[in-house]
């Protein structure tokens, strides 16, 4: 990367960039109630859209195909715009049938185009020696912008919401949605124009292109022996964030049990589980430093024991509704630690730079399957059960996958130093 754009700019500029996609994919952490008024939908109908948008996990497969083959930096670019006008498009309150379209578009642009061209292009810029502080930082600068884009929108929603509702004498909320939609519209596409001028461009292209060229013609049985091994330790590795992000994913259960299972009106909600957002990047940015001081593993699976059981105390214990939100905020601060550590479990493998895109793609189609399995796991719960019901059952079966997840974290760090002692073996 070149020195004059900066590596910590183009870091927060990528952070800002995926703040925004993201929030706006997953908006529902903050406005689920007003998305289904807005839409005139159910919950049931709602989880549909995130399972259209979840099939497009598929997508990280290509997704790294094309951050090794393509710039990354116009790739970003074009995934930000396109963006933008697939949120204008969800400010008209489109059909059910539209909002299908739609939310297919946003598995598309933030999956299939701006993930693995934007972790490739942060993985270049933390090298070996601070990977843990660089990824670290990724997703507490993008947990802070998350927090921060969420915050205005909340704002926004509320004063359109009033506004419409001192004119008119009706409900407010669809148009209070909208002014949300127009805001992410338009942050995402200054956003892309931002890009162009400062996010470097990508010169190691050709040069990968030639490398993988040769690497696929001169393979000898030694790399063949480190290819097995590499793909154990990305099978591990996916694993492993497959039980993170399914413990990160009870934060949007949240929402669900503040309004229902607690009783806690709408706009007080909206704002809990917006203040809940600015556990991330303090989380994730602690999580980061920790894990290049300490062994990655241990900060991680401390982070994960911890999560689980405040999510045991807000399901079993009777508590006043001060002590629930205190003990959200420990596990969404935990969450974020996880966020913050799993990917600098890379740290630990050696992958070729030519390969490196499709290697992200790989880990991420594994370990974000919950972006498909958990939302049509959600379809079923809700409409088997009620509400209530339904929630405490999905954070049921969310604990469990984080059990196992504990325990294939430590088998793949007793993996690691026997491979590692193997290497120093034959390498004195």
């Amino acid at each position: 990367m070149d020195k004059k754009y900066g590596r910590y700019t183009q870091l927060l500029l990528l952070a800002l960039s995926a703040g925004a996609i993201f929030r706006l994919v997953y908006l529902r952490a903050s406005f689920q109630e007003g998305m289904q008024q807005a839409w005139s939908i159910s919950v049931v109908q709602l989880n549909q859209l995130y399972v259209l948008l979840g099939i497009a996990t598929i997508g990280y497969l290509p997704s790294g195909w094309i951050a090794d083959r393509f710039s990354t930096k116009n790739v970003v670019i074009t995934a930000l715009a396109l963006t933008a006008i697939l949120s204008l498009m969800l400010a008209f309150n489109p059909s059910f049938i539209g909002l299908k379209w739609i939310y297919s578009g946003l598995g598309i642009t933030s999956v299939v185009l701006f993930w693995s061209s934007h972790m490739r292009i942060v993985r270049m810029l933390g090298g070996n020696k601070e990977d843990g502080k660089i990824f670290g930082l990724l997703d507490g600068w993008r947990g802070l912008s998350e927090a921060l884009f969420a915050s205005i929108a909340t704002v926004l929603f509320q004063w359109r919401m009033s506004q419409h509702e001192q004119r008119t004498g009706t409900d407010g909320i669809s148009s209070g949605m909208q002014i949300v939609f127009i805001f992410f519209a338009v942050l995402l596409l200054i956003l892309s124009i931002i890009n162009i001028f400062l996010l470097a461009p990508d010169r190691t292209q050709k040069i990968r292109k030639r490398k993988s060229i040769t690497s696929t013609k001169n393979r000898s049985y030694d790399r063949s022996v480190k290819d097995m091994v590499l793909i154990k330790q990305v099978i591990l590795i996916s694993a492993i964030i497959f039980s993170g992000y399914t413990l990160f994913f009870t934060g949007f259960a949240f929402s669900s049990l503040l309004t229902t299972t607690f009783n806690i009106p709408l706009i007080t909600a909206a704002y809990v589980l917006s203040g809940l957002l600015w556990m991330r990047p303090i989380g994730a940015i602690t999580g980061g430093f920790l894990a290049d001081k300490y062994p990655k593993y241990i900060i991680l699976g401390i982070s994960m024991i911890l999560s689980m059981a405040g999510i045991i105390l807000l399901l079993y214990l009777p508590l006043p509704n001060i002590i629930r939100f205190m003990i959200m905020i420990f596990v969404s601060f935990m969450n974020a630690m996880i966020r913050g550590v799993y990917w600098s479990l890379l740290h630990y493998i050696h992958v070729p730079e030519q390969e490196l895109g499709r290697m992200i793609g790989i880990i991420s189609f594994i370990g974000y399957l919950p972006d498909v399995i958990l939302p049509l796991l959600s379809v079923h719960i809700y409409r088997l059960l009620p509400e209530i019901e339904a929630t405490r059952l999905y954070l049921q079966i969310s604990l469990f996958i984080g059990g196992i997840g504990l325990m294939i974290l430590f088998y793949f760090y007793s993996y690691v130093k026997r491979v590692q002692h193997t290497y120093a073996e034959k390498n004195p």
